[in-house]
């Protein structure tokens, strides 16, 4: 925590009530508005693993304070998924939050098993959206898959 004036203690149960009302999942909405805890206002800050909290007050009494997300749900990337070997089949650029590695490559491999990267299925209790198609030589499709402890995303081609 980088918390400025704000005391260590305040900011820690700010951060602490934040993390626990606003779910890996809801970050795919961060920025849109600022969730509020008591009189402090915190949104995450994409693509920088943390958050930034401010109160609701003015001028001499304004105060801000900075944190990371927990370990857990921090995003991170993970391994390509191969489907067939040297086909070029497989799942790319997967970025996990607040979901294991292992779990996700799992998860994809019992989708390709079904036969089912489709524009929306379900997979375990993740609900998965394709985002963005692009055509070309290697069309691909980005996809968003979104539970309430957490999220991935990832190309497939």
């Amino acid at each position: 925590i980088e918390q400025g004036d704000v005391p260590c203690e305040e900011a820690r149960h700010v951060l602490s009530t934040f993390f626990e009302t606003f779910r890996p999942k809801d970050r795919t909405r961060a920025g849109a508005a600022p969730h509020v805890t008591g009189d402090w206002y915190c949104s995450d800050t994409p693509g920088r693993n943390g958050v930034v909290c401010h109160n609701s007050e003015r001028g001499a009494g304004a105060k801000q304070f900075l944190g990371a997300w927990p370990a857990d749900q921090k995003q991170r990337g993970c391994p390509d998924v191969g489907f067939k070997p040297n086909s070029g089949d497989g799942a790319f650029e997967i970025v996990s939050s607040g979901v294991p590695c292992e779990e996700v490559e799992y998860l994809l491999r019992e989708v390709h098993a079904g036969g089912g990267f489709t524009a929306r299925f379900s997979v375990g209790d993740f609900d998965c959206r394709r985002t963005q198609t692009t055509s070309g030589s290697l069309p691909e499709r980005r996809y968003r898959c979104t539970a309430d402890h957490g999220a991935f995303t990832f190309t497939r081609a």
